[in-house]
Protein backbone atom coordinates (compact mmCIF):
# COMPACT_ATOMS: atom_id res chain seq x y z
CA UNK A 1 0.00 0.00 0.00
CA UNK A 2 1.18 3.39 -1.06
CA UNK A 3 -0.51 6.85 0.43
CA UNK A 4 0.39 10.38 -0.97
CA UNK A 5 -1.34 12.75 0.91
CA UNK A 6 0.55 16.02 -0.74
CA UNK A 7 -0.52 15.80 -4.18
CA UNK A 8 2.68 18.83 -5.19
CA UNK A 9 5.17 16.23 -7.17
CA UNK A 10 6.83 19.09 -9.59
CA UNK A 11 9.22 21.62 -7.94
CA UNK A 12 6.94 24.43 -6.89
CA UNK A 13 7.21 26.96 -3.95
CA UNK A 14 4.57 26.66 -1.32
CA UNK A 15 3.79 27.94 1.99
CA UNK A 16 3.53 25.78 4.62
CA UNK A 17 2.12 22.95 2.50
CA UNK A 18 0.87 24.29 -1.13
CA UNK A 19 -0.45 27.96 0.20
CA UNK A 20 -2.35 26.93 3.22
CA UNK A 21 -0.83 28.86 5.36
CA UNK A 22 2.46 30.43 6.33
CA UNK A 23 5.65 29.21 9.18
CA UNK A 24 8.08 30.89 10.66
CA UNK A 25 11.82 31.57 10.56
CA UNK A 26 12.66 29.09 13.43
CA UNK A 27 10.69 26.45 11.69
CA UNK A 28 12.45 23.25 12.59
CA UNK A 29 13.70 20.63 10.32
CA UNK A 30 14.26 16.90 11.99
CA UNK A 31 13.80 12.60 11.32
CA UNK A 32 13.41 9.62 13.34
CA UNK A 33 12.48 6.32 13.54
CA UNK A 34 8.79 5.76 14.44
CA UNK A 35 6.60 2.23 14.16
CA UNK A 36 4.29 1.78 11.83
CA UNK A 37 0.27 0.23 11.78
CA UNK A 38 0.36 -3.24 10.57
CA UNK A 39 -0.69 -0.89 7.01
CA UNK A 40 2.61 0.63 7.37
CA UNK A 41 1.14 3.80 8.52
CA UNK A 42 2.67 6.01 10.67
CA UNK A 43 0.52 8.99 11.00
CA UNK A 44 2.46 11.57 12.87
CA UNK A 45 2.54 14.38 10.06
CA UNK A 46 -0.41 16.26 8.80
CA UNK A 47 -2.47 14.10 6.39
CA UNK A 48 -3.36 17.27 4.61
CA UNK A 49 0.65 18.26 4.18
CA UNK A 50 2.55 15.26 4.16
CA UNK A 51 3.83 12.46 1.71
CA UNK A 52 3.65 8.80 3.29
CA UNK A 53 4.06 5.60 2.02
CA UNK A 54 4.60 1.95 2.35
CA UNK A 55 5.42 -1.31 1.07
CA UNK A 56 5.54 -5.08 1.78
CA UNK A 57 6.95 -8.14 0.80
CA UNK A 58 5.54 -10.70 -1.25
CA UNK A 59 8.05 -13.42 -0.21
CA UNK A 60 7.91 -12.76 3.28
CA UNK A 61 5.20 -10.68 3.80
CA UNK A 62 7.65 -7.94 5.90
CA UNK A 63 6.79 -4.31 5.44
CA UNK A 64 7.75 -0.72 6.29
CA UNK A 65 6.33 2.33 6.45
CA UNK A 66 7.42 6.29 5.67
CA UNK A 67 6.46 10.06 5.53
CA UNK A 68 7.41 13.20 5.50
CA UNK A 69 5.58 16.31 6.51
CA UNK A 70 4.34 19.51 8.58
CA UNK A 71 3.51 17.93 12.18
CA UNK A 72 2.67 21.65 13.14
CA UNK A 73 2.04 25.31 11.42
CA UNK A 74 6.35 25.00 12.10
CA UNK A 75 7.76 22.17 11.62
CA UNK A 76 8.95 19.65 9.41
CA UNK A 77 9.73 16.42 10.05
CA UNK A 78 10.05 12.87 8.56
CA UNK A 79 9.14 9.34 10.50
CA UNK A 80 10.08 5.80 9.09
CA UNK A 81 9.78 2.38 10.69
CA UNK A 82 9.16 -1.49 10.06
CA UNK A 83 5.92 -3.43 10.21
CA UNK A 84 6.16 -4.90 13.71
CA UNK A 85 6.53 -8.93 13.65
CA UNK A 86 8.47 -9.21 10.71
CA UNK A 87 10.95 -11.67 10.38
CA UNK A 88 13.43 -13.51 8.56
CA UNK A 89 15.79 -16.46 8.22
CA UNK A 90 18.62 -16.74 10.19
CA UNK A 91 21.84 -15.70 8.81
CA UNK A 92 24.43 -17.47 6.54
CA UNK A 93 27.19 -19.13 8.90
CA UNK A 94 29.95 -17.61 6.95
CA UNK A 95 30.37 -16.22 3.26
CA UNK A 96 28.38 -13.53 1.18
CA UNK A 97 25.41 -12.96 -0.29
CA UNK A 98 23.96 -10.87 -3.10
CA UNK A 99 20.49 -9.19 -2.87
CA UNK A 100 17.79 -7.53 -4.87
CA UNK A 101 14.97 -5.41 -4.34
CA UNK A 102 13.87 -2.11 -4.45
CA UNK A 103 13.49 0.95 -2.48
CA UNK A 104 11.29 4.05 -1.91
CA UNK A 105 11.68 7.21 -0.19
CA UNK A 106 9.34 10.71 0.15
CA UNK A 107 11.45 13.50 0.05
CA UNK A 108 11.30 17.39 0.99
CA UNK A 109 13.81 19.22 -1.37
CA UNK A 110 15.16 22.22 -2.00
CA UNK A 111 14.07 23.82 1.57
CA UNK A 112 13.98 27.17 1.88
CA UNK A 113 12.95 29.77 5.17
CA UNK A 114 12.08 33.35 4.38
CA UNK A 115 10.63 35.73 7.44
CA UNK A 116 7.03 34.56 6.04
CA UNK A 117 7.31 31.23 4.99
CA UNK A 118 8.79 27.95 4.31
CA UNK A 119 9.22 26.68 0.69
CA UNK A 120 9.86 22.95 -0.53
CA UNK A 121 9.61 20.72 -3.41
CA UNK A 122 7.66 17.58 -2.24
CA UNK A 123 8.49 14.47 -4.07
CA UNK A 124 8.63 10.28 -3.84
CA UNK A 125 11.49 8.69 -5.64
CA UNK A 126 12.10 4.68 -5.97
CA UNK A 127 14.40 2.46 -7.32
CA UNK A 128 16.24 -0.80 -7.77
CA UNK A 129 18.68 -1.34 -5.09
CA UNK A 130 21.91 -4.27 -4.86
CA UNK A 131 23.13 -5.41 -1.45
CA UNK A 132 26.09 -7.38 -0.90
CA UNK A 133 25.88 -9.32 3.13
CA UNK A 134 29.29 -10.30 4.00
CA UNK A 135 28.21 -12.69 6.93
CA UNK A 136 32.20 -13.12 8.04
CA UNK A 137 32.51 -9.37 8.40
CA UNK A 138 28.71 -8.76 9.67
CA UNK A 139 28.67 -5.89 6.86
CA UNK A 140 25.71 -4.97 4.94
CA UNK A 141 26.50 -2.79 1.59
CA UNK A 142 25.41 -1.43 -1.64
CA UNK A 143 23.30 1.39 -3.63
CA UNK A 144 20.40 2.04 -6.06
CA UNK A 145 19.43 4.75 -8.34
CA UNK A 146 16.13 6.37 -8.47
CA UNK A 147 14.12 7.57 -11.11
CA UNK A 148 14.84 10.69 -13.69
CA UNK A 149 12.37 13.69 -13.41
CA UNK A 150 13.67 15.24 -16.13
CA UNK A 151 12.71 18.69 -16.72
CA UNK A 152 9.57 18.71 -14.85
CA UNK A 153 11.59 17.79 -11.97
CA UNK A 154 15.16 17.90 -11.74
CA UNK A 155 15.80 17.01 -7.93
CA UNK A 156 14.15 14.17 -8.83
CA UNK A 157 17.40 13.29 -11.70
CA UNK A 158 18.81 9.54 -10.64
CA UNK A 159 18.76 10.13 -7.41
CA UNK A 160 21.59 7.71 -5.57
CA UNK A 161 20.99 5.60 -2.39
CA UNK A 162 24.02 4.47 -0.69
CA UNK A 163 23.76 1.33 2.33
CA UNK A 164 26.48 0.96 4.82
CA UNK A 165 25.25 -1.17 7.41
CA UNK A 166 26.46 -3.89 10.00
CA UNK A 167 24.53 -6.40 11.65
CA UNK A 168 25.23 -8.84 14.69
CA UNK A 169 22.85 -11.94 14.63
CA UNK A 170 19.84 -10.50 12.20
CA UNK A 171 19.62 -7.05 13.74
CA UNK A 172 20.78 -4.56 11.44
CA UNK A 173 21.74 -0.76 11.79
CA UNK A 174 24.24 1.56 10.07
CA UNK A 175 23.52 4.50 8.07
CA UNK A 176 22.19 5.34 4.34
CA UNK A 177 22.68 8.35 2.49
CA UNK A 178 20.03 9.89 -0.09
CA UNK A 179 20.97 12.70 -2.38
CA UNK A 180 24.12 13.36 -0.09
CA UNK A 181 22.53 13.75 3.07
CA UNK A 182 23.10 10.75 5.45
CA UNK A 183 21.00 9.37 8.10
CA UNK A 184 20.45 6.29 10.74
CA UNK A 185 19.24 3.16 9.77
CA UNK A 186 17.77 0.33 11.02
CA UNK A 187 16.64 -3.22 9.85
CA UNK A 188 17.03 -6.51 9.28
CA UNK A 189 19.53 -9.13 7.73
CA UNK A 190 18.76 -13.02 7.22
CA UNK A 191 19.38 -15.84 4.70
CA UNK A 192 15.90 -15.01 2.90
CA UNK A 193 15.62 -11.41 3.02
CA UNK A 194 16.96 -8.32 3.79
CA UNK A 195 14.39 -4.93 5.10
CA UNK A 196 15.34 -1.80 6.04
CA UNK A 197 14.06 1.44 7.02
CA UNK A 198 15.89 4.96 7.01
CA UNK A 199 15.63 8.86 7.59
CA UNK A 200 17.96 11.94 7.14
CA UNK A 201 17.27 15.65 7.45
CA UNK A 202 19.92 18.55 6.51
CA UNK A 203 19.26 22.31 6.05
CA UNK A 204 17.42 21.78 3.20
CA UNK A 205 16.46 18.12 2.36
CA UNK A 206 13.84 16.08 4.21
CA UNK A 207 13.48 12.56 3.62
CA UNK A 208 12.41 9.48 5.02
CA UNK A 209 11.86 5.64 3.22
CA UNK A 210 12.97 1.96 3.27
CA UNK A 211 13.71 -0.99 0.84
CA UNK A 212 13.31 -4.83 0.57
CA UNK A 213 15.76 -7.12 -1.23
CA UNK A 214 15.86 -10.60 -1.90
Amino acid sequence: MKRFAYACVVPCLVLAGCGSSSSSLSADIDSSFATPNANGEISRTDPNRSRAGSEFSSITGNGYGYEVGFVDDQNLEGFAGIVPGATVAPPLSGGTASYQGRFEVAVLGDITRTSDSVGFTSFSDDGVLTLIANFDDQTLTGQGIGRDGGDLNPLLDNNELAVDGRFDGNALEGSVTYNGVTGPLLGLVGADEVIGAFHGNSDTQLHAGGFIAN
